[in-house]
């Protein structure tokens, strides 16, 4: 794979796509540093899901972006302008006993006010 070829046709395509990078990165769930990283050569290394899910909003294959064919190979029922933002959720860590802040610990009862004895 050669890496600025597919910068090159990242960028082609999100410019004929009339998106910006942020709207890219948005789109495909990836920083928008990556997205001009990716523009400008410097990523050496790619996930495959990244590939496939820049190659569907730009609305071409895969093989495209990869430089295994000329042909755009635009995929079927892909609107590339239609951007929809992937979503990441985290996975919500519950408390444990081990875990419980001053916040959430049990307060503890005051002691009764000492009087003075005349």
């Amino acid at each position: 794979m050669t890496t600025s070829l597919l910068g090159q046709r990242i960028l082609l395509r999100r410019r004929d796509c009339k998106l910006s990078q942020a709207a890219l990165a948005e789109a495909v769930g990836i920083s928008t540093n990556t997205i001009a990283r990716l523009e400008r050569g410097l990523v050496q290394d790619l996930r495959g899901q990244t590939i496939r899910r820049l190659a569907e909003v730009l609305g071409v294959s895969g093989d495209y972006l990869l430089g295994m064919t000329t042909e755009l190979g635009e995929t079927d029922g892909a609107e590339a302008r239609t951007v929809r933002p992937v979503r990441h959720t985290r996975p919500v860590q519950k408390p444990t006993a081990k875990t419980t802040t001053k916040a959430t610990a049990p307060k503890r009862a005051r002691p009764p006010a000492k009087t003075a004895q005349k």
